[in-house]
């Protein structure tokens, strides 16, 4: 469903000069499974031993230059529509690449997301990007054998991993006890 839903909105996004790739779907997916799951989209403050909420979504999205990984922030992704989250996706890969950011758009972000597909990799583990307490990993959508009724059929797969602070887990736990 994912392939097609990119699809079908790719043709409206390039009329609109935009390039659609899966990480603003990504992204939008992301800002609805944080509102679902608010203890993902956190900080741990642990001088005062508190799960700090956000109530904003700026995601991380990881981008690879040639001296490492720097991590672009898409702000009030949960504000945008999926276009202009491709639209400042697009930008902020380019700018990442001709080394123009400025600090502000490299940092508060309050989830990340990255694509270890994007350079062939299938399966990998994500460090989380402190302050955050998570962060998503997206492999590369490939075919992959699976029954379906009894039949074995090639269907796209995508490989997801997510890595999470375990004292969130801890802590949050602890807060229903009380």
């Amino acid at each position: 469903k994912l392939v097609a839903l990119k699809a079908a909105l790719a043709p409206e996004a390039e009329r609109r000069g935009i390039r659609l790739s899966y990480t603003p779907i990504f992204v939008k997916v992301v800002v609805q499974a944080l509102k679902e799951n608010p203890y993902f989209n956190a900080t741990l403050d642990m001088e005062r031993g508190e799960i700090l909420l956000r109530r904003y979504y700026h995601i991380g999205v990881a981008a690879a230059i040639p001296e490492g990984l720097v991590v672009p922030v898409v702000r009030h992704a949960d504000r945008l529509t999926l276009t202009a989250v491709a639209a400042e996706v697009n930008r902020l890969a380019e700018g990442a690449r001709e080394r123009r950011l400025s600090p502000p758009e490299l940092s508060g972000s309050t989830f990340s997301i990255t694509n270890f597909g994007s350079f062939g990799g299938l399966q990998g583990t994500p460090i989380i990007n402190p302050p955050e307490v998570a962060i998503l990993g997206v492999g590369r959508i490939e075919p992959k054998a699976v029954v379906v009724d009894g039949r074995i059929e090639a269907r796209p797969m995508l490989p997801l991993a997510l890595s999470f602070d375990h004292r969130l887990d801890a802590w949050f736990h602890v807060d229903i006890k009380k």
